[in-house]
């Protein structure tokens, strides 16, 4: 073979080498896709808990009968509950109780957005899931549902502004104490 072929056939075989890289081997892929993994565990989790969050619906369509815009509505707010670290069971039962007391659609939506709001706010799970059945059972006058998630909404809002003032960090506790000690502020001490 002349050195005008050869040279002609080292670049056929090395073009698509040049232009695509080398062959990807599965365990190349299976390396990276590991890596990937150990990279990013925060999104495995998330993925975990939306497949998680996902099986909870499923079950919940089942249990409460719900339409596929009930369902809709509430995967996303099911899916944050379950990364904030609520848990499944707690909430499920919380809802089949709210969906007992006529609390529907909108309502249902708005009972899940609540319990996530009071544990964004500070409160756990348990305590976000009491304080919001107990609001749902209060809000059972409205008929509906619309209605209904807005009465609920307004409501944990005021009980989350209530809370608040409880759960103020350390450090401003530990300065009240010391002008209270102290006699700070103005005429706070004695004469």
């Amino acid at each position: 073979m002349r050195p005008t072929h050869r040279l002609f056939v080292a670049a056929v075989v090395a073009l698509p080498f040049l232009a695509f890289g080398p062959p990807v081997q599965a365990e190349d892929q299976d390396r990276d896709r590991d890596r990937d993994r150990m990279m990013d565990p925060a999104g495995d989790q998330d993925r975990d808990r939306d497949r998680d969050a996902d099986r909870l619906l499923d079950r919940l369509r089942t249990e409460l009968r719900l339409t596929d815009a009930e369902t809709e509505g509430l995967r996303t707010h099911l899916r944050t509950h379950l990364r904030q670290g609520g848990g499944e069971e707690g909430i499920r039962a919380m809802l089949r109780v709210a969906a007992d007391d006529g609390c529907r659609g909108a309502c249902l939506e708005e009972t899940v957005r609540s319990v996530n709001r009071v544990m964004a706010s500070g409160g756990t799970a348990a305590q976000a899931r009491d304080m919001v059945r107990n609001e749902v059972r209060l809000t059972s006058g409205e008929s509906r549902a619309e209605g209904r998630a807005q009465m609920l909404r307004e409501r944990v809002d005021a009980r989350i502004r209530e809370r608040e003032p409880m759960m103020e960090p350390p450090e401003r506790d530990m300065e009240r104490g010391m002008e209270g000690e102290m006699g700070g502020g103005m005429g706070g001490g004695r004469r």
